[in-house]
């Protein structure tokens, strides 16, 4: 289960001041549901929406955006406790399993799910990286008349294009990261099961021990009530 959406109306857009978390928050379009596309736009076109703004706060407010949003996509914990073992072999081996894999199995989905957020964050960083690129192209070709504003707009678009690059980075070792818990965690699922398993396979040989035991002592019972028949001679019918 989604968590509940923390992010409210933004109002209207405001048309002086500082861009704000807001303004940004209500340019950014929105599907057929009314839901937020911040993951299918950038920082260059929620700026040319709003007009005005540097895109580095544009950029920042829409980053947090898709953080909340990728937040509230996250899976709840399970809330259903495995089911109890019964009396024959076949329930208790089913409930071993389960005992065994249910926790780790819902560990593994919601790794699955964090590690396809990394993704998706992953591929609109190299789109805010092309439009930021973009965005170079366009301030060179605009303060190609002024060499002192394009030397400044230039060393500004480099540190940009770093700390984008940065980012990326960032976002890949995290990536990264989170595909090794997985597959530590995979390895750990593996050995709970493999010792579920044996644990169940010494259980089956002693209740099996001990069925084979009771069928032995049946068997002598038997016989020495077929014993004791004979012993007793044939009755004679009334």
């Amino acid at each position: 289960m989604a968590k509940q959406s923390t992010i409210k109306d933004p109002g209207p857009i405001t048309t002086d001041g500082p861009i704000t978390y807001a303004d940004v928050l209500a340019a950014i379009p929105r599907g057929p549901d009314g839901e937020l596309l911040a993951d299918k736009t950038n920082a260059a076109v929620v700026r040319a929406s709003l007009g005005r703004g540097g895109q580095g706060t544009v950029q920042r407010h829409l980053n947090d955006i898709r953080a909340e949003l990728e937040a509230m996509k996250q899976p709840s914990p399970p809330q259903s406790a495995p089911v109890a073992p019964s009396a024959t072999v076949d329930a208790l081996w089913q409930a071993a399993y389960v005992a065994a894999s249910v926790h780790v199995l819902s560990r593994l989905e919601a790794l699955a799910s964090q590690r396809e957020a990394l993704q998706t964050r992953l591929a609109t960083q190299d789109a805010d990286l092309e439009a930021a690129n973009a965005e170079s192209d366009r301030l060179r070709d605009e303060t190609s008349a002024a060499v002192v504003a394009r030397d400044a707009a230039q060393s500004s678009l480099v540190d940009r294009e770093a700390q984008l690059i940065s980012d990326r980075d960032h976002e890949h070792q995290a990536r990264l990261a989170v595909e090794a818990e997985l597959a530590r965690d995979r390895e750990s699922a593996k050995h709970a099961i493999e010792l579920a398993a044996a644990q169940w396979e010494i259980e089956r040989r002693t209740m099996q021990a001990q069925i084979d035991r009771l069928q032995e002592r049946l068997a002598e019972m038997r016989g020495l009530e077929i014993w004791a028949a004979g012993q007793a001679g044939p009755t004679t019918p009334k």
